[in-house]
């Protein structure tokens, strides 16, 4: 049984990459063949998605994304999908809960050119420093009692 679950979680967690890779791959290419088709036009770019850093953000969850540090938006509707896909970018791992991590505004354009993103395709402003606190909750001690001790009659009625 042991067995059958870890090749069920390897397997599913292949497919996520499987897919991730994909939608990356997709989001980036569509990206360059946006450049490339303005390039060969002869037209200027439009910088038509703009970003707004945060100098202090919050985050639930174990990665920084690019949308947890910076409003990220487009007054056109062809650009929805990229923005969508910009604000998906991980920047940087979180801190522990309660604990605060400080990104380097510059690291973190470096870290999306290396992602794909063509900088030249936004209209940005970031701050130098960047504050992100993981999101956490203290609990009370007779919060904390509670809990034991459902769990505790709970388990022992199972046995």
């Amino acid at each position: 049984m042991r067995c059958n679950r870890r090749l069920i979680s390897k397997l599913r967690l292949r497919r996520f990459v499987t897919r991730s890779m994909l939608v990356r791959g997709v989001f980036l290419g569509g990206l360059l063949l946006g450049s490339l088709a303005q390039a060969e036009g002869g037209q200027p770019q439009q910088q038509t998605i703009r970003v707004q850093g945060r100098s202090d953000a919050i985050v639930t969850d174990g990665s920084i994304r690019f949308g947890d540090i910076a409003h990220i938006d487009s007054p056109n509707m062809v650009d929805d999908q990229a923005v969508i896909q910009l604000k998906k970018v991980v920047v940087g791992t979180s801190p522990k809960a309660g604990e605060v991590v400080v990104l380097d505004g510059a690291e973190v354009l470096k870290k999306l050119q290396t992602e794909g993103v063509r900088l030249q395709s936004l209209r940005y402003s970031l701050p130098r420093q960047i504050s992100v606190t993981r999101a956490y909750r203290e609990v009370r001690q007779d919060e904390l009692q509670r809990a034991l001790s459902a769990y505790i009659s709970k388990s022992s009625r199972q046995f």
